[in-house]
């Protein structure tokens, strides 16, 4: 996740406004569709002036989280500001865990990761400071199944990343390992963590990571293959990652939930790299591998079930990221595209677009929902979708609308609700830069 620091100063100048985009997409939609449709879960997202605020998907509930966000202006010499990033939905969808920044145009000068107490939004919510550090900022969150302690990542000394955990209440902050690149992912019991820390450092390794009491690590035998974030299933049962055995075979790996090998249902070259995720249901898995890592994680998306039946379905695009829905039976993913035509006279770079596709697993069927250019927090996001999709979530709790932050009617970011039926046009909720969905 080295890209964190960049995307922190390009969504600086989003917030002041140095950026826009062309209105290069269009779409009509009733805005009393909003207001009648039935209201799942809650959404939060940074707003354009920094702030954190909640809302449902008809915009008409607005809870504003933070009110102190101060933006540099174009008279301000060094001056300093204070923004808010990185909103994210504890499991129960009581609470919101969040970093508030205060910097100047040179340097960070104070990082604090607070939490939330949201309730049903009828009360200003009470924030509690649980992590503060003048240098080490978070910046990727992660709460835990019992929803009584965030991890989290943050900067660390000789360009290293160090993973932490505060407790909810603010009565403790530990340090559970370093490394570069790091990712995790938590066991449904809360009990532990699958660790794996990449080669980048010549330090690589994968591990469980026992947090209940003291912490303690038991490592994997696998040989080292490249890929992102492990992924305990959702019921506890299994594990996925990507390694070799002791037999030499490299390829995706499906292991008990103590590590021991069941099964190697995907072999991999030398030179592949690859990210996957569950469904909901624990009974498949979608993973993209790319032979040519130089240009993005952007490759061939693949469906596999678990089990008896094992049946494979292949989406033959350069897919670059997947979201699952919690039915289990659709996948959001995106698609990079070429803009529509536009002059390059200037010799400026196209932006990056999207298109947004929907996948129904049971039939095959395929549906292009919006395209859209992404705000350069959601593009971070995606190049880290396989360990966000384990922390957050785009989907509605009933797997009908997307919620994406990008530039679509309006020359400022956007927080758009997209329905999944084809036939409806995607929706501002608000302006904003990146937004997620409560998992309830």
């Amino acid at each position: 996740m080295a890209l964190w620091v960049k995307q922190s100063w390009l969504l600086l100048l989003l917030l002041t406004g140095c950026i826009s985009a062309p209105n290069f997409v269009s779409g009509e939609q009733s805005p009393l569709l909003a207001y009648f449709e039935s209201k799942e879960g809650r959404i939060a997202y940074v707003g354009i002036d920094g702030n954190i605020y909640v809302n449902d998907q008809s915009g008409s509930n607005e809870l504003q989280v933070t009110t102190d966000a101060k933006l540099p202006t174009q008279n301000d010499n060094g001056g300093s500001f204070r923004y808010y990033q990185f909103p994210t939905w504890s499991r129960d969808s009581q609470q919101l865990a969040f970093v508030g920044l205060n910097a100047t145009t040179q340097q960070t000068e104070d990082a604090t990761l607070y939490t939330a107490n949201i309730g049903d939004g009828s009360a200003a919510p009470t924030l509690t400071a649980i992590y503060n550090h003048p240098t080490r900022v978070p910046f990727y969150l992660y709460w835990s199944p019992d929803d009584e302690n965030v991890t989290f990542l943050s900067s660390a000394s000789n360009s290293q990343m160090m993973l932490q955990m505060a407790a909810t209440n603010g009565e403790r902050t530990q340090v559970l390992d370093i490394g570069q690149p790091l990712y995790w992912s938590w066991a449904p019991d809360g009990q532990q963590l699958l660790m794996h820390i990449d080669g980048a450092t010549g330090l690589e390794r994968l591990s469980f990571l026992t947090v209940s009491g003291n912490v303690v690590e038991q490592g994997l035998s696998y040989g080292q293959t490249r890929f992102q974030a492990p992924a305990w299933s959702p019921d506890g049962s299994r594990i996925l990652l990507a390694g070799e055995t002791d037999t030499a075979e490299r390829g995706i790996l499906l292991t008990d939930n103590e590590g021991r090998l069941q099964e190697v249902v995907e072999p991999l070259e030398e030179n592949q790299v690859i990210a996957f995720g569950w469904a909901p249901t624990s009974d498949q898995f979608a993973y993209i591998s790319t032979s040519n890592p130089e240009a993005g994680l952007i490759g061939q998306l693949v469906v596999q079930s678990i089990g008896e039946n094992t049946e494979r379905l292949t989406i033959d695009e350069p897919v670059a990221a997947f979201f699952w829905a919690p039915d289990g039976n659709q996948l959001a993913y995106f698609v990079p595209q070429q803009p529509e035509q536009q002059s390059s006279s200037s010799g400026e770079t196209q932006p990056l677009v999207l298109s947004l596709r929907l996948l129904e697993v049971s039939s095959g069927r395929k549906t292009t929902l919006t395209t859209f250019q992404p705000t350069p927090t959601f593009v971070n996001m995606i190049a880290f979708f396989d360990q966000y999709q384990q922390s957050a979530t785009i989907w509605s709790p009933d797997s009908k609308n997307l919620v994406v932050s990008g530039f679509y009617q309006s020359p400022n970011p956007e927080i758009l609700i997209v329905p999944t039926e084809s036939n409806l046009q995607p929706r501002a909720l608000s302006n904003g830069l990146i937004a997620f969905w409560s998992w309830r």
